[in-house]
């Protein structure tokens, strides 16, 4: 887990989530089977925020 950039109330509190995304390269199979024009994919990426009972 990556420490929360911020130091104050949360920004992104309600209905919205927080990702982000990364490139990964495709395998010739996969760029093929997708009919792709690059071999590269972006995959979206989100992580869990656990805290204790009170903490946030």
């Amino acid at each position: 887990m990556a420490p929360c950039p911020h130091a104050i109330s949360c920004p992104m509190a309600g209905d919205d989530w927080r990702h982000f995304s990364v490139r990964l390269p495709r395998r010739r199979a996969q760029v093929h089977a997708k009919g792709a024009r690059v071999p590269f994919g972006h995959e979206h990426v989100a992580r869990p925020v656990l805290a204790r009972h009170g903490a946030l």
